[in-house]
């Protein structure tokens, strides 16, 4: 009976062993391809802030609250809440600046900024948002960023094409080889978004004297956006 045991655990190993060498010994061929596809965006992000300052603490913070009201309920008049719009404060400081005169360190004054962010899905209206918050009096819009909501589907579909093609071209190299796709060894995948993001700085109307009053919209263009996508597959091969 141990005979028959150590028999049938020889006899085991050795079909694992040819079953490992086997797996080790089938061939494979890899693929790695690339695509890209323009997309539109259909969503904004706006970051504007409103900074005042002033020897007292208590008038830069309400000249701040006053301006931001104003800014924001223009904001607010302009985009659409129903359709997912908003505006949201992402930042508020207030804090004395000083200034090195004479060797020393004094004090200037306070200053309050007031950052806010404004999300909006028209992005027809980003020129009318920029123009309105800073006639309103906000100071800086410091970043713009144009994005596309179905950015995960745009990347699956593009990939599923990526997968589809290299199945298709590992085929049609390995046929004159005599041989032919078996099954997936493995699958890398990568998807990025090229563009949609814009720095800018636009100062108040006041700052920028009379010309910025002028009934000229901002020219500001959405472009399309740039989705980069690549495939990295092996194929084994019978």
């Amino acid at each position: 009976m141990k005979k028959s045991f150590v028999a049938g655990m020889i006899v085991f190993a050795v079909v694992l062993l040819t079953g490992a060498f086997a797996f080790a010994e089938d061939g494979f061929i890899n693929v790695y391809l690339t695509k890209t596809k323009e997309l539109s965006p259909d969503k904004a992000e706006i970051v504007i802030s409103i900074e005042t300052s002033d020897k007292s603490s208590q008038v830069a913070a309400d000249e701040n609250k006053k301006i931001s009201i104003n800014v924001q309920k223009k904001i607010k008049s302009i985009i659409n809440s129903q359709n997912g719009d908003y505006v949201i404060t992402s930042n508020y400081n207030l804090s004395p600046r000083n200034e090195y005169k004479n060797g020393k360190t004094v004090f200037d004054k306070y200053v309050a900024i007031n950052t806010i962010t404004v999300y909006t899905r028209n992005v027809k209206n980003v020129s009318q948002i920029v123009d309105a918050a800073v006639k309103e009096g906000a100071t800086r819009v410091s970043n713009l960023s144009f994005k596309v909501s179905d950015y995960d589907k745009a990347c699956t579909a593009l990939l599923s094409e990526l997968v589809a093609e290299s199945k298709d071209r590992a085929a049609k190299l390995a046929a004159p080889a005599g041989a032919s796709v078996k099954g997936v060894k493995s699958i890398n995948t990568n998807c990025s978004m090229q563009g949609g993001n814009s720095f800018r700085k636009v100062y108040s109307a006041n700052a920028l004297g009379a010309s910025a009053m002028e009934d000229t919209s901002t020219p500001i263009e959405s472009g399309k956006l740039i989705l980069n996508a690549s495939v990295d597959v092996s194929y084994f091969l019978k």
